[in-house]
């Protein structure tokens, strides 16, 4: 996570006290972040864009087994059936052994 670089807004600090006085009304007003709260702050913002990145991954992965999914129900034969499956498969983990060496079996199965 800390190859992501945090960019400031304007000024994100003021803007997050700004907000605290607005609404905790009944509570002291404060009128600067404490150096650990910056970095705590920095922190959410890295765990933040940490989790989007990673759910936009999720989602791509999803979609992919969804056309996957697609066409092992138009498949017409096993073989085919099982050579969309390795390859989903290989896809989602990105495996690339498991795909060569699945090939591989059903190649020699095949030839049977």
């Amino acid at each position: 996570m800390n190859h992501i670089k945090f960019q400031k807004k304007k000024n994100i600090y003021q803007e997050i006290v700004d907000k605290y006085n607005e609404t905790c009304t009944s509570l002291p007003k404060q009128s600067k972040i404490t150096d650990k709260h910056k970095k705590a702050i920095k922190r959410l913002y890295y765990h933040t864009l940490y989790n989007l990145k990673k759910s936009a991954e999720e989602a791509i992965y999803i979609k992919m087994s969804e056309q996957y999914r697609i066409k092992i129900n138009k498949a017409d034969n096993i073989r085919d059936i099982a050579i969309l499956g390795i390859e989903c498969i290989a896809k989602m983990t990105g495996d690339k052994v498991f795909e060569r060496e699945n090939m591989r079996k059903l190649v020699a199965f095949s030839d049977e």
